[in-house]
This record gives structure tokens, C-alpha cells and sequence, in this order.
């Protein structure tokens, strides 16, 4: 896919394809829509423009406009039935759209809630252009998609992405930085990178990220080594950070190949899946129990003494579950160094894979306490392949019993779940919940 709609040209326009997408809907009954497909393309890398968070104080039209012609990549218009009556998306922001869409690196598509009601469930491709009072099929030519199909609205998302991918191959850019965030409400003006990945910070008075990140943050993942291939880059570097289960994630989820080279750069420094220096001392203490076939795991990699002992607690009320129970930490309490990030993971892995032998078991509860980096290589450099609960522990499942492309919300306690075609033929649709 080249363009997302219309017969492009190379006039010039203030068009950047690695700007952000700009979100047109009515606010009258498309803001909810508005903002589902706006997280959607932030879990997805893709940076966003969208009034809630980013209008500026001023007059309405004079700042629409500024942002219309501040370097946008693409945009998105959010067909909804009463946007008929919006006077600022049809005399102000469409024009620019189309006029913006005639640029070859402008990518402009619909998401379109208006269904066929002659067909249910299949679109009315000529809702936008009846609505918005447009020459009859120039909204039907651009590529749409079902604002009600969350499935439709990662693939608009993916889109996207891939766009601003084959941007980075043809300008030779280098590396694939991806700059992530987890913990603070975005804002459009964010790094010029590949991939800006935003998800929704904690509902107020909790500290994990919500439940509803994980549907497109999950697709993100399915998605990124495709994304990353299409830039043709071997390197990639992550920026930023998120919480502890959304970086395991990630770390599972990026290419790990003998040509591919992974570095984290946080306010310490930057972090590589390199062994060249040793890692610290580390002790693993372990006791086995007479309960279930699980093992648990707490990996502490930080010098200050957590506030409370959550893991003891947890670990206590479901004694039950476990047949076994681990800790890893320094033998001494030290700061750990970039430079021996690699070994580090590579050592807890270890250390996890021994403890899960013993116990006999491939299921094990991982809590972690460490530095961002680690969390992201200690997920590229294990053996097994990993589910993220949104709690913060992580599931770890031989590599190949599940596949990375079926993560999914297995309850609404935040579990989540891997799940493979073969295991949907052997178990139906239940998954592998964890």
C-alpha cells in the first residue's frame, strides 16, 4: 500500500512523514471514537494531533489551521452521523485534508461508523461524502474502516505505521528508534522518531497501566517485527519508559536475529543485549513447597529496599499455587551499569530456567523490580516465550508451546493470555489463560 487514498502528486506542502496524524471527527457524538482511534495509532507507534490534548488557547480556527500546516504525516476522519452539522470540519479541516492528501506522503483514510442498512454490519461507503456534501465519491475513493470493529480499527492503526516505516527505508535513517511511554498523557510534539508509542496512563488513584491498553498495545507487538523489517534497518533502539509489564512485552516482541542489534537508552545510559562485560554477583534463593505446579518468581535489580513486600504477601495468600518460590538480587546492594545489562538478563534467565527445572514445571509468575532496560532485555534473552498479566508479573511458557500474535484480556482481573491456532483447535476459543 502506497497511499491510503486518491491519485497522489509530489506538489510541494508542509506535509512531514514522520509528523503526526491529525484526528477530524464532531465532537457532538464522535468523541469517544475520536479518542478510541487516537490511543489505537499511539499504541501503535504513530503519533497523534487531537484537540483534546493538543489545542492550543486562541482561536479555534486561527490554531486548527496552524496545526494543519505545522507538518502533518496523515490523517484520520472520523465519520459519524451527526458530523453533517459540523461546520468546522467541513468548511475548515476537510479542505486541507484533501489538499494535503494530494501530497504522495500524506496518507489520508476514514473511519466510518455509518453501516449499510441494507447490509448489516458492512459499511455505507457513501455516508461521508453524503454527510459532508462532497462530489459524489470523493470520500468513497479513500480506504475506510469500521469505527466499530476494534480488529478495523488496528489495521487503520497498522496502516499508519507502515507508512511512516517505508518513510524511514526511503530516507535512510538509520536505526528504528521507538520511544515509549506509559505513565504521562501525550502531547503531539513528542520525538521526530520511527515510532512515538504512547499508551494510557493509570486511571487516577492506581499505579498499573488500565486494561484497555492491551488490545492495540498487543497488536502493536504482533505487528512490530513486519514494521521493523519495512524500514530496513538491522538496529533498533528504544527510548523512554513504561511500566514493567508493558517492557517485558516489548522486549518479547522485538526481532531477536543474529543480525539484529536491540539497545535501550534510558537516563543511565545505553543498554545493549551485548555479554562483553561480566554481570554482577547474584543470588538465587530458592524453597520448595508442596503446593501447586507453579513457580514464582521475585527479580529485585534495584539498590533502595521496596516499601513493602507485596511479592511475601502475594505469594503467602495462594500457597496453594506454587511448588516453588524464588528470589534473585545482587549479592551486594549495587547500582547496576549499562555495560553489563546484557549479562544481567541473560544471568536472571538463567537462574529462572534452573528454578523452573526444578519445580518440573513450565509455568512460572515472574515479578519484577528492576531497572526499564533489564525488563526489556531480560524478555529478548530468555528462552522461553513470555504472556504479560497488566498486574505486572509475567507468565513464562517454553518458546513455542504459544505464539506471540494472540495476546489477549483472558478476564477482567487483568490476566492475559498467549493463544496459538493449534491451542484454539484443541481447547476451542478458551486459550492458555495464565
Amino acid at each position: 500500500m502506497s497511499h491510503l487514498g486518491g491519485s497522489p502528486t509530489t506538489e510541494a506542502k508542509n506535509v512531514d512523514p514522520l509528523g503526526p496524524v491529525f484526528v477530524s471527527y464532531r465532537a457532538s457524538d464522535g468523541t469517544d471514537a475520536a479518542s478510541t482511534v487516537a490511543w489505537a495509532l499511539r499504541a501503535t507507534g504513530v503519533p497523534v494531533w487531537h484537540d483534546s490534548s493538543d489545542l492550543l488557547p486562541g482561536d479555534t480556527s486561527l490554531r486548527l489551521t496552524e496545526a494543519l500546516d505545522s507538518g502533518m504525516s496523515g490523517a484520520v476522519l472520523v465519520v459519524t452521523p451527526q458530523i453533517e452539522d459540523s461546520s468546522v470540519v467541513h468548511d475548515l479541516e476537510l479542505p486541507a485534508l484533501l489538499d494535503l492528501e494530494t501530497h504522495t506522503e500524506f496518507s489520508l483514510a476514514v473511519a466510518n461508523a455509518i453501516e449499510d442498512p441494507a447490509h448489516p454490519g458492512s459499511l455505507d461507503y457513501d455516508a461521508p461524502d453524503l454527510l459532508l456534501r462532497q462530489p459524489d465519491g470523493r470520500l468513497k475513493r479513500l480506504k475506510q474502516y469500521r469505527l466499530v470493529d476494534p480488529v478495523d480499527v488496528a489495521r487503520l492503526a497498522h496502516a499508519l505505521a507502515m507508512r511512516r516505516m517505508q518513510a524511514h527505508a526511503a530516507g535512510d535513517l538509520g536505526p528504528v528508534v521507538l520511544d515509549i511511554q506509559s505513565r504521562t498523557d501525550p502531547i503531539h510534539d513528542g520525538p521526530r522518531v520511527a515510532l512515538v508509542v504512547r499508551t494510557e496512563p493509570p486511571d487516577p488513584g492506581r499505579r498499573t497501566p488500565p486494561l484497555r491498553i492491551w488490545h492495540p498495545y498487543a497488536a502493536f507487538l504482533t505487528s512490530l517485527p513486519r514494521l521493523v523489517a519495512t524500514a530496513s534497518s538491522s538496529d533498533v533502539e528504544v527510548r523512554g519508559g513504561a511500566h514493567l509489564s508493558i517492557a517485558f512485552a516489548l522486549g518479547a516482541a522485538l526481532p531477536a536475529t543474529t543480525t539484529t542489534t536491540m539497545t535501550i537508552v534510558d537516563q543511565s545510559g545505553t543498554w545493549t543485549s551485548e555479554l562483553s562485560k561480566g554481570a554482577p554477583p547474584l543470588e538465587m534463593d530458592f524453597v520448595s513447597s508442596d503446593g501447586g505446579r507453579r513457580l514464582a518468581v521475585y527479580v529485585e535489580l534495584v539498590d533502595t529496599p521496596a516499601p513493602v513486600d507485596s511479592f511475601s504477601a502475594h505469594v503467602d495468600q495462594h500457597p496453594e499455587r506454587y511448588g516453588g518460590v524464588a528470589r534473585i538480587h545482587p549479592s551486594l546492594a549495587i547500582r547496576l551499569q549499562p555495560s553489563s545489562g546484557g549479562a544481567t538478563a541473560a544471568t536472571v534467565a538463567r537462574h529462572i530456567r534452573e528454578c523452573a527445572s526444578r519445580v518440573g514445571t513450565n509455568q512460572v509468575d515472574l515479578f519484577l523490580r528492576v531497572p526499564f532496560p533489564i525488563a526489556v532485555l531480560l524478555a529478548g534473552s530468555s528462552t522461553p516465550s513470555l504472556s504479560i498479566p497488566t498486574n505486572g508479573r509475567v507468565v513464562i511458557h517454553p518458546r513455542g508451546m504459544f505464539g506471540l500474535s494472540r495476546l489477549r484480556p483472558a478476564s477482567a482481573a487483568g490476566r492475559l493470555s498467549w493463544m496459538t491456532p493449534g491451542a484454539r483447535r484443541r481447547r476451542g476459543n478458551a486459550g492458555n489463560t495464565i
